[in-house]
């Protein structure tokens, strides 16, 4: 009998040391969960979907992972795949935990890549009464109802443009390459013509943009909604600064030129647009807040009156 009762107690010790040397479920998602942190660091977005996905088997209930592995399906490149597959995440978060500020951020940009702003716009409103509190979620629908739609890496989609009495006037769609440059933007318009508002805006220009091999802009193409060439602008550059912006016609013929300044800080603060033959047609001026941070561009005729302006705040 006690050799019995010693065979059962050293059986008993032996699978209590198993278990307490094995790691505990905790223990395996946030080593999935660390992993792929750190391939995210590494920009290695292929491998951090990996890892946050076997987060993910190992405890779906947690929000996290979830929310990292649908910004490195984004990283990836925006595809009709990935976008649908980090709105999937996010829409997953925010049904587990519906106070989730990430969640409500994250559909937003995705909403936003995909061009739907309006919906990026009800989203956050309706999320600013779901999580009062976040300081986050007020100062990116603070952004959109000023008319920057940006994503989550900070490039704008779309940007909205007022007059001096508040009325939107036209907005810019911006598209994008993997690269994060900008390769060109379409522009619409409320006003006809002859100056009066339509109830709906129409695309007015198609804009696209040339690099050089230094990452800097070395030409933009304009064309009208049927395609036709409407001028064409090359850039000149000092200590990688843009200092002058041409402006020609489809034949070549100097149209009107721009002057850009900046502050001690390389900030741009004001520029100048000056007719073909010299005499200043308008001028703008770019204010920042204490951080150095864009906060309204101003547009001004000749004589100095407001022409209207752009809010980043």
């Amino acid at each position: 009998m006690k050799r019995f009762i010693s065979v059962l107690t050293a059986m008993m010790l032996s699978a209590l040391m198993l278990f307490s040397c094995g790691k505990s479920v905790q223990e395996k998602w946030q080593e999935q969960l660390d992993l792929g942190m750190r391939y995210l660091e590494e920009l290695d977005y292929e491998n951090a979907i990996l890892a946050f996905t076997k987060a993910i088997e190992i405890d779906p209930r947690q929000t996290e992972p979830y929310v990292q592995r649908a910004g490195a399906y984004l990283s990836t490149g925006e595809t009709d795949e990935t976008l649908a597959a980090a709105l999937a995440d996010y829409e997953q978060v925010l049904e587990l935990d519906e106070t989730n500020e990430n969640g409500y951020l994250g559909l937003a940009d995705v909403y936003i890549r995909m061009g739907q702003y309006e919906k990026a716009l009800e989203l956050l409103q309706d999320a600013l009464n779901t999580v009062p509190g976040s300081q986050a979620i007020a100062d990116k629908l603070e952004d959109m109802e000023n008319g920057i739609f940006a994503d989550a890496a900070g490039r704008e989609r779309r940007t909205v443009y007022y007059n001096a009495d508040g009325v939107i006037e036209s907005y810019h769609d911006n598209f994008y390459n993997i690269l994060g440059q900008r390769t060109g933007w379409e522009i619409y318009t409320y006003l006809s013509e002859d100056g009066t508002r339509m109830d709906s805006p129409v695309l007015e220009t198609v804009a696209e943009v040339e690099y050089g091999e230094d990452g800097l802009i070395t030409a933009y193409y304009f064309y009208d909604a049927q395609g036709q060439m409407k001028w064409r602008d090359t850039f000149t550059y000092e200590n990688g600064l843009k200092t002058e912006q041409h402006r020609y016609t489809p034949d070549g013929v100097l149209d009107c030129y721009f002057l850009f300044y900046y502050d001690d800080q390389d900030r741009q603060i004001r520029y100048e647009g000056y007719h073909a033959e010299g005499d200043m047609y308008g001028y703008w001026i770019s204010e920042y807040d204490e951080a150095g941070n864009l906060i309204k561009e101003t547009s001004y005729d000749a004589d100095g009156n407001v022409n209207g302006y752009q809010l980043n705040e």
